[in-house]
Order: C-alpha cells, then sequence, then structure tokens
C-alpha cells in the first residue's frame, strides 16, 4: 500500500500543472452543484490535518480503535 502512494503522489506531482488549473475550473463550472458539499469541509480538512500530522493509515487507526484500554481492567485485587 505504500509503495502505491509513492507512485500516486509521484504521478500528481508530475501533473500537478494541469490539475490545479483543470479543479479550478471544473469548481467553477459547477459550483451550484457542490454547494451544497460545503459543509463537508471542515470535516475533510480535520481528518486531512489529523493524517498527516500522526503518520498514520486509516487501517492503523480503526486498528487503534479496536484496542482495549490499559485503565479497562485493575488485576490487582
Amino acid at each position: 500500500m505504500r509503495t502505491f502512494g509513492i507512485r500516486l503522489n509521484a504521478g500528481i506531482e508530475k501533473y500537478l500543472s494541469l490539475i490545479v488549473p483543470v479543479s479550478l475550473i471544473l469548481g467553477f463550472l459547477f459550483s451550484a452543484r457542490l454547494n451544497g458539499l460545503t459543509a463537508w469541509a471542515p470535516y475533510l480538512f480535520a481528518y486531512l490535518t489529523f493524517v498527516m500530522a500522526t503518520g498514520c493509515s486509516w487501517g492503523q487507526i480503526k486498528q487503534a480503535f479496536r484496542m482495549p484500554t490499559a485503565c479497562a481492567v485493575d488485576d490487582r485485587a
């Protein structure tokens, strides 16, 4: 999965000068349809910021939430 991400990043970097103007033009053309999705922007930004700051994949985050907490059981009784 990591190699796929590296290849995808290399491809995006290669065509970035084309991707940005096309994305802007499509955003202007379809702004009426995309306007309903603006409520998602803060959540997507928070998710991207969290993932980039931790350096974790989505699978690793799910695995961390499945782990039991250390405080849940006290065996010293």
